[in-house]
């Protein structure tokens, strides 16, 4: 019975596409027909006008959590291979190292080492920059979020035993504190409290420092990714109800936009845009600090991670193509190309101006 139970709950929990399917006929979940922000439907062709869109590069089998270091290199955790992929900035793919059975999510330190949650083993794997693995420390059952603090300290969301566990540089693993309903994403701030998108109770839970837990918000239907922003704002990818919740530090809740298709993980940059890895349709929406959302570019198929580094680019994990999406937005294309433009409208007649625009 045990057995079954644990099997049910991986299930729920899974990133295969086989594995959403049971999910959404168990839960009786129905995929929005259309996108729309009131009365306004999304455009898809005039907003990923505003980015370009390539596959950078392959992973193992099944990606689904996706993490960039400060150099920009990619990571992604392979749940159908129990392996990590690096891929470099010019798209360079290899095998960084082995891991428990089963990565889900994954996270990196400031000195480059590599973190992944293991939903099959219950524990977590340590990768070094050189590429030696090592199971760091045992976790609740079924780790499927995690997240790292500027200290090195881990942190998992246990979907089975609906707590969070804390894992030492040193490898000494406690019980932090419990969740909601079947946690799933995990976020860190700076101040080290801990937040968690509990995936069956439609909230996010808080674990402070010391292990005190509260129920801070209510999100949509299913919340599964989360993050944070440098205001200490937090923000759910809800997969049941295709949009995106904000709850404050004061714990008042809103639905700040909506999404495309059954969004899975979250990302927030330095400007508090929001971004999530849509995973029927294929592509990533933004929404701003003001509610306003847009796809912003295509996909491979099945993107489940998303991540976004210092430059605004964005990268997903696509699960069922087995490789990384880069979307560049057009603010930083245009930063890039610079020169070349320049060149451009200094060697062509005004009327030929109309061909840059």
């Amino acid at each position: 019975m045990k057995v079954a139970t644990r099997i049910q709950v991986v299930k729920r929990v899974s990133r295969r596409p086989c594995g959403w399917v049971m999910a959404a006929s168990l839960l009786g979940v129905v995929a929005q027909p259309t996108m729309a922000i009131g009365q306004t439907t999304i455009s898809m062709s005039s907003s990923m006008a505003l980015s370009s869109s390539k596959i950078l590069g392959n992973t193992g089998d099944e990606p689904t959590g996706i993490a960039v270091d400060s150099a920009g290199n990619i990571y992604t955790a392979n749940r159908g291979s129990d392996n990590v992929s690096k891929i470099t900035p010019a798209g360079v793919s290899t095998i960084l190292g082995s891991t428990g059975r089963v990565p889900e999510g994954i996270a990196v330190d400031s000195a480059g080492n590599i973190y992944t949650a293991n939903s099959y083993s219950d524990n977590v794997s340590k990768i070094t920059p050189a590429g030696v693995s090592t199971i760091l420390g045992s976790t609740g059952r079924v780790p499927v979020g995690i997240a790292v603090d500027s200290a090195g300290n881990i942190y998992t969301a246990n979907a089975y035993s609906e707590n969070v566990s804390k894992i030492t540089p040193a490898g000494v693993s406690t019980i932090l504190g419990k969740t909601g309903v079947e946690a799933y994403g995990i976020a860190v701030d700076s101040a080290g409290n801990i937040y968690v998108a509990n995936w069956g109770s439609d909230n996010v839970s808080k674990i402070t420092p010391a292990g005190v837990s509260t129920i801070l918000g209510k999100t949509g239907a299913y919340p599964s990714g989360i993050a944070v922003d440098s205001a200490g704002n937090i923000y759910t990818a809800n997969w049941g109800s295709d949009n995106v919740s904000k709850i404050t530090p004061a714990g008042v809740s809103k639905i700040l936009g909506k999404t495309g298709r059954e969004p899975v993980f979250i990302a927030v940059d330095s400007a508090g845009n929001i971004y999530t890895a849509n995973s029927r349709s294929d592509n990533v929406s933004k929404i701003t600090p003001a509610g306003v959302s847009t796809i912003l570019g295509k996909t491979g198929r099945g993107p489940i991670g998303i991540a976004v580094d210092s430059a605004g680019n964005i990268y997903t994990a696509n699960s069922r193509s087995d490789n990384v999406s880069k979307i560049t937005p057009k603010s930083t294309r245009r930063k890039k190309n610079k020169k070349r433009v320049s060149s451009i409208q200094s060697s062509v007649k005004p009327l030929d101006h109309t061909l840059l625009s």
